[in-house]
């Protein structure tokens, strides 16, 4: 939680963006706001491969995506605006293979999909059970 304060409380630094480098003067990590408005910090490794992101976009959804040693997406998950959350998981190409899901009411679902994207097989409950 940010530190909450008057303007003269405290010392500010003030930007739109932030690089983290290391030693070798690598970029290791990025604080950014986007022209979309979303804030986003992203983690990169030794070799300047995205490895990880933290982000809130501009319609407040919050988002976690890790990356594979490539810098291919291999997963992510979010927490939509309605309160639906979705964890995904994607192949070495970006495309998504397997997501689990649980809607607004509660509801859960899982699917699997083939590599055009088409579900091979999916679940979700037949019926609410109270409790």
């Amino acid at each position: 939680m940010r530190a909450r304060g008057k303007a003269n409380d405290r010392k500010v630094l003030r930007a739109e963006g932030f690089e983290l480098v290391d030693g070798s003067g690598r970029i290791r990590a990025e604080l950014v706001v986007e022209p979309d408005g979303a804030a986003v910090l992203a983690f990169m490794d030794r070799a300047g491969k995205f490895r990880a992101m933290l982000g809130v976009e501009d319609d407040g959804t919050p988002t976690l995506v890790l990356g594979d040693k490539d810098g291919n997406v291999r997963a992510g998950i979010t927490v939509a605006a309605d309160g639906t959350t979705a964890l995904n998981f994607s192949d070495k190409s970006g495309e998504t293979r397997a997501t689990l899901n649980v809607a607004a009411d509660g509801t859960p679902s899982l699917a699997f999909l083939d590599r055009h994207g088409q579900p091979t097989l999916s679940a979700r409950p037949q019926g609410r059970r109270e409790g």
